[in-house]
């Protein structure tokens, strides 16, 4: 029978040779013996620590300590289980005890100082570990140990020779080349770092720091693809390391691949539920999709974690608004500002929600609050002038636009702006140069047509295309420049959408029409059709006012003349709703009610419908005492629409194609302007100068159509009457 002895170096043998199991039933064994037996002890210690176990070998090593004190490779052992369970304050005080008993015991010392970082006593650490390197000056470990307390201690410099030291010492110390592209990444070397972590990854590969430290660097660096390609190296490794999940979902997203930053930001969620940044930064990829209410959910768990996210509140902002819950939005900007008075980002959102909202006067004062911080905020100024516009007064809005292009002389708004401002003033030339800035808005794509724009020279012999670039009425307006073109010896082609291709027929200056979208002919020169003023520099005095410069069809004419002629009286047509689409519509257009009361106000009237798109459907909840003729069974297209104003006594219409039908054609028309005009129709006038037979109905106060239409009818009465 072998001794507990023989069994104990037995077990010691495969110890040493990486036998753990075999090792650890033979100390087992021994201590069934001897339960007390210090080495037993001590080793099973050291194996349960190796396997993760520290609490348990704590406890082993504790019990070999109190049987023989004097024996200091049993308290070392007993520190580094204590660092490993992050008790580092226990662990000084073993490691202190085995060097009472082995004082220059460099490793000792290294692990004190170690010990004593990690506790924060960052200048204490530092005697330990300078007495280890002057006792193993050739210990490349003890050089980097010693590093990391320099660097702790914001010994920089000294940090950097020691690394510098190890590496000289071993090149191939991966940790070392770790450590130094440390210091170098706080130093903002960014390339620097990451060459130092990639040599860290040459000498070990499978190093775990190293892996997460370079996809750091890269992420500094945008390098979104090698960051990406890191991180998935490195999440096998440590697939519970939280920020490593939200810096995957952080490359994803700038990636554009919103699914899978959206499942990395929730694995970084769910190993930490009150992980604000990343509910933060999920909520930002669910708005990316559009997916707004999840983003909304989102952004109030970050602000449920952390309230006084101020970015957080700016960005629910935006999405409650687009969420159409306006107040609530408004209500989030203000508490962003409310945390930080100087958010200027939140306080011009809260601005342009509030003059989006027609909450002029409250936008204005939130505005001048931003300028009184930040007196050159170009958006500002240009907004400001945006609500003097919106307030009809478009002199005292110039001054802001300018001051727009003083802080940023490329703002495209801004130039486009006061190109309006002078126009709706009734001041065309500079009007029209600020009106070529439209192109340089997003909201303007210029078409893409090889030949050059046409600059105003003679153009006998050569063809050019004229081309629509904005909605029907304003193509109706401006079409009335191509005689003028005519006369220049061009051959003139135009494109426009197709619904008018029937009606522009009828203009003989015209040698060639193509619908948008159709293979256009061959060309030399080319222009947008609303940059025909700006090269005839037409004034007010100027402008080709001849009427008509269309014409309905004959046949369909006397079609809808024998049409109207069932109905008796003077026969006036409505169109009460402006393009939905177009941001203005709904400030041109009239509720239906409002405006067939004229058939009740006025004895002797028929109203007819010429109003097309989704408004004519108000016809149907219409009270039988408003009555309106529909005149949509035999209507086609804007050819038969044509003929039928051209029939009618009077067309009543707001801003929209209509109004420029009735008075390309010559026909009387009374349209009806909003407080704040396009800047066609000018300030203050009744009359048109583009057409002689329209007369303008304005807005005394905005929103306010029943007086308009009260006007209406009393004008319409008098003409009656005469």
């Amino acid at each position: 029978m072998s001794t507990v002895r023989e069994v104990l170096a037995e077990a010691v043998d495969h110890h040493q040779s990486g036998r753990l199991d075999q090792a650890a039933e033979l100390y087992v064994q021994v201590l069934a013996h001897e339960p007390r037996q210090p080495d037993a002890l001590h080793l099973l210690g050291v194996i349960a620590s190796e396997r993760g176990d520290h609490e348990g070998a704590v406890s082993l090593m504790r019990q070999a300590v109190d049987e023989n004190p004097s024996v200091a490779t049993y308290l070392v052992n007993l520190g580094l289980a204590l660092s490993r369970l992050g008790r580092n304050e226990d662990a000084v005080t073993s490691y202190g005890r085995a060097l009472d008993l082995q004082p220059d015991h460099a490793a000792t010392l290294a692990r004190l100082g170690g010990a004593l970082r990690n506790a924060g006593r960052t200048e204490e650490a530092l005697p330990p570990l300078e007495r280890a390197a002057a006792l193993s000056p050739a210990s490349p470990e003890i050089h980097n140990q010693l590093a990391l307390a320099l660097e702790s201690a914001g010994h920089r410099d000294q940090a950097r020779r020691e690394l510098e030291s190890a590496l000289t010492l071993d090149p191939g110390y991966a940790e070392a080349h770790n450590n130094l592209a440390n210091l170098l990444l706080l130093d903002n070397h960014l390339e620097e770092a990451l060459a130092g972590y990639q040599t860290a990854l040459r000498c070990d590969p499978h190093y775990a720091e190293a892996l997460w430290n370079c996809s750091r660097a890269l992420l500094r660096l945008s390098r979104w693809e090698q960051a990406l390609e890191t991180l998935r190296r490195y999440l096998p490794l440590r697939p519970a390391h939280v920020e490593a999940h939200f810096e995957h979902g952080n490359a994803l997203h700038h990636l554009d691949h919103y699914a899978e930053a959206v499942e990395a930001y929730r694995r970084a969620i769910e190993l930490r539920p009150e992980y604000a940044e990343a509910y933060y930064n999920l909520a930002v990829t669910w708005t990316v999709q559009n997916r707004l209410e999840k983003a909304r959910a989102c952004y109030e768990a970050a602000l449920g974690l952390n309230p006084a996210n101020h970015e957080a509140l700016n960005n629910l902002g935006h999405i409650l608004l687009a969420l159409g819950r306006t107040g609530e939005a408004l209500d989030s900007y203000r508490a962003a500002i409310h945390l930080r008075p100087d958010y200027i980002q939140a306080r011009y959102n809260l601005g342009v929600a509030l003059q989006n909202t027609d909450l002029l006067p409250e936008a204005l004062a939130e505005y001048n609050e931003l300028l009184a911080r930040d007196p050159v905020h170009a958006d500002t100024h240009n907004n400001i002038g945006g609500i003097l516009l919106a307030q009809a007064r478009p002199r005292e809005a110039i001054p802001h636009y300018q001051r727009a292009l003083e802080c940023q002389p490329d703002h495209v708004d801004a130039a486009w702006n006061i190109g309006l401002a002078h126009l709706v003033l009734g001041e065309l030339q500079p009007g029209w140069e600020g009106y070529e800035q439209r192109f340089r808005q997003k909201s303007f794509p210029p078409k893409q047509c090889p030949p050059p724009m046409w600059k105003g020279e003679m153009l006998r012999g050569k063809s050019l295309l004229l081309w629509a670039e904005q909605g029907l009425g304003d193509t109706i307006q401006f079409i009335r420049y191509v005689p003028l073109v005519k006369r220049l010896g061009s051959r003139v082609i135009v494109e426009c959408p197709s619904r008018l291709v029937p009606l522009l027929r009828s203009m003989p200056a015209i040698d060639e029409l193509a619908a948008r979208g159709d293979t256009l002919p061959h060309f030399e020169r080319q222009l947008p059709l609303l940059s025909l003023p700006r090269l005839f520099h037409t004034s007010l005095e100027s402008i080709p006012a001849e009427v008509p410069y269309l014409a309905a069809s004959r046949e369909l004419r006397a079609h809808w003349r024998r049409v109207l002629n069932r109905w008796p009286g003077f026969k006036v047509g409505l169109s009460w709703g402006g393009n939905p689409a177009n941001k203005t519509g709904g400030k041109r257009s009239i509720p239906l009610a409002v405006l067939a009361r004229l058939g009740r106000l006025v004895e002797g009237v028929t109203l007819f419908n010429l109003q097309h798109g989704p408004q004519a459907g108000e016809l149907e909840s219409l009270p039988p005492e408003l009555r309106i003729v529909a005149l949509e069974e035999d209507r086609q297209d804007i050819a038969d629409t044509a003929a039928i104003v051209a029939e009618l006594d009077l067309v009543v219409s707001v801003d929209t194609m209509i109004a420029h039908l009735a008075g390309a054609l010559a026909r009387p028309v009374w349209t009806l302007i909003p407080f704040s005009p396009d800047w066609r129709w000018m300030m203050d006038r009744e009359d048109s100068p583009w057409y002689p037979t329209m007369r303008l109905f304005r807005q005394s106060r905005p929103g306010d159509w029943e007086e308009v239409v009260n006007r209406v009818a009393a004008a319409l009465a008098s003409k009656l009457r005469s």
